[in-house]
This record gives C-alpha cells, structure tokens and sequence, in this order.
C-alpha cells in the first residue's frame, strides 16, 4: 500500500523528458539570439520565432513545476505512511486506552463550528463529521 500510495514511476521519466525538452528549447532560443546578433534579418520574423520559444518554454516549465510538486508529495505521502506505520508496530496489542502518539500520528487537526458540529481531519486528508 504505502508502496503504491507513492509510487513516482510514471512521473519520474516525464520530469526526465520535460527537463530535456526545457533544455532543448533553451538552446534554440539562444541559437536564434545568436543568429540575430551575427546577420542582418527580419526583426518581425525573429521576434515570432523568439516569442513561440518563450511561449512554449514556458508551458514547459508549467508542466514540469507540476510534476515536480507531484513527485514531493508522493514522497511525503510516503514518509506520512512510514510514520503512521512504525507508530503502529510500536503498538503492543490492543489499545485499551487514549494514545496521545497514534493521535498524533493520525488526526491532521479537529475543527469545532460555532453551530457544535465536529470535524475530525486526518492525516491523509479524511474528513469525518462526529453528530
């Protein structure tokens, strides 16, 4: 489960890919910046050429900040799970009273409403209203 909860299998070569195509787009916006600065051209004509480079680098750059902030989550998804499970295995049987540390390990926060309606939210994000 935890395994699965955090696996980055499929995110990890789209980052490779997105990082590859950044970097390539990178080195043609510096080669039309080079060639620009070297011949006489069509300013217009660069400027389109240098804008769609931009454009698209920088919907490179979106797609990659996404899949990064992906990958960080599933790892702290998985160090969240591997917390919540050691707690556990330091369990000795059944609980027959309150413990504060698998509390702590669980529940997120608990929101109280004016109204008194109780909200317990857990760790994983699990919200469960107590009437």
């Amino acid at each position: 489960m935890q395994t699965t909860l955090a696996d980055k299998s499929e995110l990890l070569p789209k980052k490779s890919k997105l990082e590859n195509d950044i970097a390539l787009t990178v080195e043609m916006t510096q080669n039309i910046v080079d060639e620009n600065a070297r011949t006489v051209q069509n300013q217009d004509d660069f400027k389109q050429k240098y804008d769609n480079l931009v454009a698209h680098y920088e919907k490179l750059k979106s797609e990659y900040d996404s899949i990064c902030l992906a990958i960080t989550e599933k790892e702290a998804k998985y160090e969240q799970i591997w917390q919540f499970i050691k707690v556990l295995r330091e369990q000795h049987g059944v609980l027959a009273e309150f413990d504060e540390t698998l509390w702590s390990a669980l529940v997120e926060k608990v929101v109280v409403k004016n109204s008194g309606e109780i909200s317990v939210i857990f760790k994983d994000g699990t919200e469960i209203k107590v009437e």
